[in-house]
């Protein structure tokens, strides 16, 4: 799977950074605009998508990261359906 674009949000100021999330193996990656970060992929949820918002994930330490555009997050966080 292609890398998706996102925008990285750390929980504790409203900075947005630009980055990059991809799949290593059991992995996911979170790179770009001075990070450069890795999570267990079984440790991230997926946030719920209120409205027409953007689809979201959750992390262990409390950051959230929307993607830039509507792709399938499922299939980066080997998951089923939404």
């Amino acid at each position: 799977m292609k890398p998706l674009r996102g925008y990285y949000f750390d929980g504790r100021s409203s900075a947005r950074r630009t980055v990059v999330l991809e799949r290593a193996g059991d992995l996911l990656l979170v790179r770009g605009d001075g990070l450069d970060l890795s999570f267990p992929a079984g440790s991230v949820k997926l946030a719920p998508k209120v409205g027409a918002g953007r689809s979201a994930i959750r992390f262990p330490n409390g950051a959230l990261c929307e993607l830039a555009t509507d792709e399938p997050l499922e299939q980066l966080l080997g998951v089923g359906g939404g």
